[in-house]
This record gives structure tokens, C-alpha cells and sequence, in this order.
């Protein structure tokens, strides 16, 4: 069993519900074609995540509910920087919601099958995916995988790969490349070649490899360099108790 998956942690596997919400504030604002980019970017991620998990046989399928794609979500300022956390109690306010378990509830209400929820929150941001930790306690039934943001950054296909890489991260993959651990990023690159995290390549050349096939629940198969893969104490944080 992956790591953390008997603390009710989500797996990316059967029905996951993906609510994407596009907010935007008063320094900047999404225009028409590009949320239609982004949406088209996250819908071939979708498709990539799919046929990954159909490669480790395990069927995957998305159910999108999607706000602010006529209108924006307005808020007053979405700080760069902003953690996951706040950032997705402001959204849910905006939209009427008292906490975003309540988002959560409402986007999953008549999903009885849904294995997992998403939330994605497309924004003013500064080009990087923030994950929602898992000790935030959105949980709920079925469990939330986590909150990501991104934003308008150029580069379709390099884009991609990153909200591909923010979705797996959000349901327990780790980041594969470590500038500050030259000997861990050296040996993973060798090891796991073609890893989409380890975000060399652009999403068409890469693939869900073995370490990040089993974090996020498409494996069972343990292999003991996994273990040296992953930051130090990151292992020992995420395996089972």
C-alpha cells in the first residue's frame, strides 16, 4: 500500500471530480482566450493522467465542474504567494460557500461513484502549482486531493506538464529533481528517466514512471530505491503507521 494511503489520503483512480474555479482581482484579470487555453491545457492533462493510470492498469476518468469561465470569480487582491489554504477559503467565500468543505460537498452532491474531488483555482499567481497539504483536514467522503493554483504563464506544452505534475503532487507524488541534493537529483535522473516529475520534458515525451505510479496509488509494487528517491525524512513522513 502507498505511502499515507491508510490515513484516507485520496487516490488519483476511478471517478475524480475536478472543480476549477478562475478568479481573478483587481491587478489582473483573465481574458476570454485565456481561460479557453487554459481549460484546453487542463483537459489534455486529463487525458495524459488517463492514459498513464490505464498503463499501470488502472482506470481513471474526470468529472469537470468548471466557475468563472463566462465570468470571473472576482476578488479583492489574490496575493502572489498566497498559501493554498487561505487562497481556497477566500474562493469559497467569493462564491457564497461558508468553507470549502462545503464547495467540496456541493461540487461532489449526486457523485455517489466520485473516488476523490480536486479543486483547481486559476489565477492572478506567480507561476507556480501550490498544493493543498493533506493536514489541512479537508477530507470529507469521498476525500479531497488537494487545491492547486496556476496561472497564465506562456509555454502551452511545458504548462501542461506542470499542472500534470501540481495534479499528481496534490494525490502523493514528490518532486523527482532536487537542485539542493546534486548526488539525489543525479541518481534520480538516471533512475527514472522520462519521469514526468522530474520536469525536463515537455508532457508529450513524459510518463508517470514507477516511484510516482506507486505514490499516487497505481501500484503496489515496492521497490527499495524509492526510498532514496525522496528527500530525506520524506519516506519515513509518508509511509504507513
Amino acid at each position: 500500500m502507498p505511502p499515507g494511503a491508510d490515513r484516507g489520503w485520496a487516490r488519483l483512480s476511478g471517478e475524480v471530480v475536478v472543480s476549477t474555479v478562475f478568479a481573478s482581482d483587481v491587478v489582473a484579470s483573465w481574458t476570454h482566450d485565456d481561460k479557453l487555453q487554459q481549460w484546453d491545457r487542463l483537459l489534455r492533462c486529463q487525458e495524459w493522467l488517463t492514459d498513464e493510470a490505464a498503463r499501470w492498469d488502472k482506470s481513471l476518468s474526470f468529472d469537470n465542474l468548471v466557475l468563472g469561465l463566462e465570468e470571473d470569480v472576482m476578488l479583492d487582491l489574490l496575493p502572489r504567494g498566497d498559501p493554498a489554504p487561505r487562497l481556497l477559503s477566500r474562493v469559497a467565500g467569493a462564491l457564497g460557500y461558508d468553507s470549502v468543505s462545503d464547495m467540496h460537498a456541493t461540487a461532489l452532491h449526486g457523485k455517489a461513484r466520485a473516488s476523490s474531488g480536486l479543486v483547481l483555482v486559476a489565477g492572478a499567481g506567480d507561476g507556480k502549482a501550490r498544493t493543498l497539504p493533506k493536514e489541512a483536514g479537508l477530507g470529507g467522503a469521498p476525500p479531497l486531493g488537494g487545491a492547486l493554483v496556476f496561472d497564465r504563464v506562456a509555454g502551452a506544452a511545458q504548462k501542461t506538464r506542470s499542472l500534470c505534475a501540481a495534479i499528481l503532487r496534490a494525490f502523493g507524488a514528490v518532486d523527482l529533481a532536487d537542485p539542493r541534493d546534486e548526488a539525489r537529483d543525479l541518481r534520480n535522473r538516471a533512475r527514472y528517466a522520462g519521469d514526468v516529475m522530474l520536469g525536463l520534458e515537455p508532457l508529450p515525451n513524459t510518463i508517470a514512471g514507477p516511484v510516482t505510479a506507486y505514490l499516487v496509488g497505481w501500484t503496489e509494487n515496492h521497490e527499495p530505491s524509492f526510498e532514496d528517491a525522496l528527500p530525506p525524512g520524506e519516506w519515513d513522513a509518508r509511509r504507513r503507521e
